[in-house]
């Protein structure tokens, strides 16, 4: 009976998945771009400054954490390096050779041991051979290994990885109080646990995260050109992690008072982060501010006072586009004011950024 209802289970999943493939996507109707003073504020530095008062001001009464969706594999990093194994030609093969001539640059360098290193500058060893020693098991096999394991930046005398990162930079954007949550595959939870350690050793800070595996339910199908399910060589259906909308009920679990989501490889050197540590802290503010202006509005909603004078300056903080038909309208009013709402940033880069990166 078991049996019965999981295999009726994945028909089901089988066939509401094929459906939405063969329909395909639908086409999203874009109205106009964002620009600015329309879809996109620009902070003046005093806004910006009265933001990052708001939201230190906040941390005494607030809990704040980290949302990292980290499940990923460096294989989509290494992309070039398994389609030059998998088909070899004149493209790929000088692009690899590019790379390999600046391979010292690079933070993973140092996963590599003596013998390894000569080995990627010896002439005489193929091109295949020393691909292989990056990125597959007969190496150091970056192309298996998280990308929040892969090291990322280097510093003087050592180098860092995507998850040590956003743990230090999450230090420094929300204090010792701050919660740290990453999804992960469950074969990262070890390494990932190796990895903390070491850098607690090596900081001398402290801190709280804890993991959650993406739900295996959400996992995607594969199919073949004619939209049926491809199997293994047991017969198995073949599923994949599916994208990060399924990790909503990952991030609906937690429970803080405001939620930074971030992703695992977007992620600063410390030397170029401070635009991108101030702009998060002056956002969380403004989203303190908001709230608690919004929930003034609410309480006296409730108690049938006019809020329109309160909407309007709600408005002139962020452009809510309320309708002005509906102020007057306490039901709609609440519903307006209590959905769900997302504040994000938009850094520009600095040019000189890969000469810190890979410097």
């Amino acid at each position: 009976m078991s049996w019965f209802i999981k295999d009726t289970i994945l028909k089901d999943k089988t066939e509401i998945q094929r459906l939405k493939l063969q329909k395909g996507n639908p086409f999203i109707q874009l109205i106009a771009p964002c620009t600015p003073d329309d879809g996109i504020k620009i902070l003046s530095e005093e806004e910006m400054n009265a933001g990052i008062r708001f939201f230190e001001n906040s941390l005494k009464e607030s809990e704040y954490t980290f949302f990292v969706p980290a499940s990923g594999s460096g294989s989509r990093m290494f992309e070039l390096f398994f389609k030059y194994l998998e088909n070899a030609n004149s493209d790929t093969e000088n692009k690899i050779k590019t790379v390999l001539q600046s391979i010292q640059h690079f933070a993973f360098y140092d996963l590599l041991n003596d013998d390894q290193k000569k080995k990627l500058a010896d002439e005489h060893i193929s091109l295949t051979e020393k691909v292989k020693l990056l990125v597959t098991s007969s190496g150091i096999n970056l192309g298996a290994m998280a990308k929040g394991l892969i090291p990322f930046h280097r510093y003087t005398g050592y180098s860092l990885t995507p998850f040590q990162e956003h743990i230090l930079q999450g230090k420094k954007i929300a204090g010792e109080k701050v919660n740290y949550h990453f999804t992960i595959s469950s074969e990262t939870e070890i390494p990932l646990q190796q990895s903390f350690e070491i850098l607690r050793k090596n900081s001398g800070i402290n801190f709280k995260y804890v993991t959650s595996v993406q739900n295996p339910e959400t996992d995607s199908i594969a199919f073949d050109a004619d939209f049926n399910p491809v199997t293994d060589q047991a017969g198995k259906v073949i599923k994949r992690p599916a994208g990060h909308g399924a990790l909503l009920e990952n991030l609906n679990d937690i429970d803080s008072d405001y939620i930074f989501i971030r992703n695992i490889d977007n992620i600063q050197h410390q030397q170029v982060a401070t635009e991108s540590i101030k702009s998060r802290k002056a956002l969380a503010g403004l989203l303190h501010q908001w709230k608690n202006q919004i929930f003034e509005i609410l309480k006296s909603n409730e108690n049938g006072s006019d809020v329109s004078k309160q909407i309007a300056d709600v408005s002139g903080l962020l452009d809510l586009k309320f309708p002005s038909e509906k102020l007057n309208d306490g039901e709609f009013i609440h519903q307006f004011l209590t959905g769900p709402c997302a504040f994000a940033v938009w850094l520009k880069i600095p040019v000189n950024r890969a000469e810190v990166l890979f410097g």
